[in-house]
């Protein structure tokens, strides 16, 4: 079914009235991800990384999500 939310699902109905916006947040969030990646060489890469990957969940996190 269309706009349906799974019981156990931590997404908030507000997903389907901005889907656009939800999937650029997502399409952001496999960016900053292939890009940690790219710019992941040493241990030192690791802090600035997770903070990027961080910023991009809770910009969709803190709308989409319980």
């Amino acid at each position: 079914k269309e706009n349906e939310m799974h019981p156990k699902s931590e997404a908030l109905p507000v997903i389907w009235t901005n889907f656009a916006d939800f999937t650029s947040k997502s399409e952001a969030l496999q960016g900053a991800a292939k890009k940690a990646l790219a710019n992941f060489s040493s241990e030192d890469d690791l802090i600035p990384s997770m903070q990027a990957l961080g910023r991009t969940c809770k910009s969709c996190h803190s709308i989409y999500r319980k």
